[in-house]
């Protein structure tokens, strides 16, 4: 049986063509699929601020002192809207 689609907001740290680590305070499983959904700022040469939807695996998870989690992800592969 497929799980239920789940929202949950982030906060990104870095950001490049091999990957994506972010922040948050929901608990992701490493090896876990996503969809990701970014807003690009004009700033990045696209004139206007985009919208970007990435699929990527997550490859590792990082547990702060602060409990938010950190997790990275592997080549995001998708779309700009």
């Amino acid at each position: 049986m497929a799980r239920p689609r789940q929202e949950h907001a982030a906060v990104t740290r870095d950001l490049s063509m091999g990957g994506i680590f972010l922040y948050t305070q929901q608990r992701i499983s490493e090896g876990s699929k996503l969809e990701i959904v970014l807003i690009l700022p004009a700033e990045l040469g696209f004139g206007e601020k985009q919208w970007a939807c990435c699929q990527a695996s997550v490859v590792r998870v990082e547990e702060t002192e602060a409990a938010n989690l950190e997790w990275g992800a592997d080549r995001p592969a998708g779309r700009t809207a």
